[in-house]
């Protein structure tokens, strides 16, 4: 059986030691031996309760992102120039979450100045769809499409004097 010497203990807790091996009719060895393993113990118990935790619920899977709901819609607008002054083309891009343009997606125009045909559109393929605005001043137009919208200023350019002779 292996040995060990103890050095530099405490005189007062060699002492109390030595007085609970007495009383418990036992070794010095073994009061020693009974507090180790009652410390250890308790350390143990510490370390496997703060490591232990275990969630009752795993985490839950996010909801399965839509591959045919719009999640993004980009509107742009080309103002016409001389012969087709007032007449302006505003179009819509309609993609889903993963950034693919979608088809058939129905995509409502709205403008406060000027007339707008058609009024409402169906995306293609490329997930693009247009509109003609004619105005004569600047407009505001609303591209609408599922919940996203876009708002564009539209500035009419006036349409070029013909000199008459």
């Amino acid at each position: 059986m292996p040995s060990f010497t103890l050095y530099d203990l405490n005189p007062e807790f060699w002492a109390r030691v030595q007085a609970k091996a007495a009383a418990e009719g036992t070794t010095v060895k073994a009061v020693i031996l009974k507090l180790l393993l009652q410390w250890l113990g308790v350390v143990a118990i510490v370390v496997s309760t703060a490591c232990a935790y275990h969630s009752p619920v795993g985490p839950s899977a996010p909801p399965p992102i839509s591959t045919t709901a719009p999640y993004s819609l980009s509107a742009g607008v080309i103002v016409g120039q001389g012969v087709d002054a007032g007449r302006s083309t505003i179009t819509a891009y309609v993609q889903n979450a993963h950034g693919v343009p979608l088809a058939d997606v129905l995509v409502t125009f709205s403008t406060d100045v000027g007339t707008l045909t058609p009024a409402t559109a169906i995306t293609a393929i490329g997930g693009r769809t247009s509109t003609l605005l004619i105005n004569a001043a600047t407009a505001t137009v609303i591209v609408q499409a599922g919940t996203l919208s876009q708002q564009l200023l539209v500035v009419s350019v006036p349409r070029p004097r013909v000199a008459e002779f």
